[in-house]
């Protein structure tokens, strides 16, 4: 595994146990953020939560969670295209997968893990808000690519996102369907959905929806 900068052997074990929120000077970690939630945009749509995940036939394949202090924990499982395990993480702990064939680079609030120069399965900058996020994950032979323009099955070919246009989504997640490329939004907890056509509007009522739903805890 490459990492940014140099590490002696005691700390390279650290890292791979908790690889992305590692205190490399900061009191909470590299991946650390000034809110206790999470703001993402993926093209018209934005999701507020203190988790946002994408979950796929089922399965959780991508989430990432905010703590009080700010700290941001990541929990990713990639599979190839026959489906067989490359990687999985939960909640910054690598649980399975050689880390030595992937190149993770963790800095300040980024973290990019590639499988080669070209192969990048995730990138995440937190150092602006809302959040970028772009991940390419498969499931059952698809190719579900999340970017800040959209949701894409098929290589780009199909935006699933679209049919989400103008939303906020307030402490809900998304499930996909690779079989029929559907998108179904929910969670355990209480949602909201905020529409609205201004950008920057839509944002900001669906941060305050959170913050009451957060106080209704």
């Amino acid at each position: 595994m490459a990492t940014k900068g140099a590490f002696p052997e005691s700390e390279q074990r650290r890292y791979k146990a908790a690889p992305f929120n590692l205190k490399r000077g900061y009191a909470n970690g590299i991946l650390a953020i000034e809110q206790s939630y999470c703001a993402f945009d993926f093209g018209s749509v934005q999701m507020v939560s203190d988790r946002a995940f994408f979950s796929v036939d089922g399965e959780l394949l991508l989430g990432v969670r905010v703590d009080a202090e700010g700290r941001l924990g990541l929990s990713l499982t990639l599979y190839d295209d026959a489906d067989a395990l490359l990687v999985l993480i939960d909640d910054d702990e690598w649980i399975s997968g050689d880390p030595a064939v992937w190149d993770l680079e963790a800095d300040w609030q980024r973290l990019t893990l590639r499988r080669s120069l070209r192969d990048i399965r995730l990138r995440l900058d937190a150092s602006r808000f809302p959040m970028r996020l772009k991940a390419r994950l498969r499931k059952n032979g698809a190719l579900i690519d999340i970017t800040p323009r959209g949701v894409f099955l098929d290589d780009g070919t199909r935006d699933i996102a679209s049919s989400l246009q103008e939303l906020c989504l307030v402490n809900m997640g998304i499930h996909i369907d690779t079989a029929s490329g559907e998108i179904r939004l929910g969670e355990e907890r209480e949602g909201v959905i905020v529409s609205d056509p201004d950008h920057l509007s839509r944002l900001a009522r669906g941060t305050q929806a959170f913050a009451k739903l957060r106080a209704r805890r």
